[in-house]
């Protein structure tokens, strides 16, 4: 009897470091937003635990996004050009229009 529960010992401790890697792998997916970087997430909820590297990287400010639309100020519809503080155009009262960079 005592073969068959060590090989089933064995099977469910691969099984729990393969869910350990499975977490540090999300921890990692979840740090590459933030300011700290996946690969430190990675590292660090592996050798911490998981659990301790989601809460760093909760705590952990958020990087900067890159928008991939800019602001147009000029009127599609006239020939005037907006100040880029202007909100709508000036003479026909259009708003402004975001186009993909």
């Amino acid at each position: 009897m005592y073969p068959l529960l060590k090989r089933y010992a064995m099977e469910l401790t691969i099984y729990l470091f393969l869910l350990y890697l499975i977490a540090s792998i999300f921890v990692s997916l979840v740090g590459g937003k933030h300011q700290i970087g996946g690969s430190y997430a990675f590292l660090l909820s592996l050798i911490l635990t998981p659990l301790v590297g989601i809460l760093i990287v909760y705590f952990s400010p958020r990087g900067a996004t890159i928008s991939r639309y800019i602001k147009r100020s000029d009127c599609k519809d006239c020939p005037y050009k907006n100040n880029f503080s202007d909100e709508a155009c000036e003479v026909c009262e259009k708003h402004a229009y975001w186009v993909e960079v």
